[in-house]
């Protein structure tokens, strides 16, 4: 029996473990089947050390590319269906499941994930101080607050906490999906009604905040309003994908604001940008 078992604390770190590992089993059998001949002369397992680094080459990389989720909720049977969910995804892996904050945070140090999918009523703790606690480890770790209701002032409280998105239980598992993704991917996952509830409910951090802002950041900011991606507002600006993240920094910076999310809910409330309908 484990110290969390013990405490009644349930840590599941591999409930998926099937999922992943038929998805790593169909990636191996499809290289074997037919993507990659063996060349003339040579047998198809040639030679073992030469073969045996590039399989682990490649199989380092294949890993490299996952996005590596952990989930915190003490509703377990939600956890797992969630954890098996998204650890069945071709680009996602589930490195563990949490049943509270402070596990969800040691979790989190052990395993660095890229995005943390938390519950926001935990027991020992909100999904805010669980984001906090997560995000001084690592600030690039995103963070996806799940809630049973769009409660604006928790919503609130997610956000100046630097997460970088909510989304309601009631929602398809399709959704979900889409905002791990989003979000990993430094954009943000709200609905237009939550933005539209949080923007009385922001502290205003000083008078002529975003007045130093330049034309460019301007440009930058109102872009994110609509929605748009990084990649989408250097298309439409002819800049560089790199100059773009500066960019998008320099407003984060200038706002006082710790995602982009929270960055367009200042610059609404503060007449900045107009509200996306």
């Amino acid at each position: 029996m484990t110290a969390s078992e013990r405490s009644g604390v349930r840590v599941v770190t591999k409930p998926y473990a099937v999922a992943v590992g038929a998805k790593r089993a169909r990636h191996a059998g499809e290289d074997e089947a037919g993507g990659s001949a063996a060349p003339k002369g040579r047998s198809a397992r040639g030679d073992g050390a030469v073969s045996g680094a590039e399989g682990a080459l490649d199989g380092a990389a294949n890993k490299a590319t996952l996005v590596k989720v952990l989930v915190i909720d003490d509703h377990v049977m939600l956890a797992e269906s969630i954890a098996r969910i998204l650890g069945a995804e071709e680009d996602m892996e589930v490195v563990g499941v949490a049943a509270n904050s402070a596990d969800g945070v040691r979790l989190a140090t052990e395993t660095m994930p890229d995005v943390v999918v938390a519950d926001y009523q935990l027991p020992d703790a909100t999904g805010a101080v669980t984001a906090t606690s997560i995000r001084a480890l690592n600030p690039e770790i995103k963070v996806l607050i799940l809630t049973g209701h769009g409660d604006d002032r928790l919503l609130a409280d997610a956000l100046e906490a630097g997460c970088s998105g909510f989304l309601t239980k009631d929602k398809a598992v399709d959704e979900l999906v889409v905002a791990v993704r989003q979000v990993h991917a430094g954009e943000v996952y709200i609905l237009p009604n939550m933005l539209a509830g949080l923007l009385p409910r922001l502290h205003r951090s000083h008078r002529g905040l975003g007045s130093d802002l330049t034309p460019r950041e301007m440009e930058v900011l109102k872009l994110l309003g609509e929605g748009a991606t990084n990649q989408a507002i250097a298309d439409r600006l002819y800049l560089s994908l790199h100059t773009v993240r500066h960019h998008v920094q320099s407003v984060l910076t200038k706002l006082n604001a710790h995602s982009k999310l929270e960055a367009v809910v200042i610059a609404t409330r503060e007449g900045l940008i107009e509200a996306s309908s």
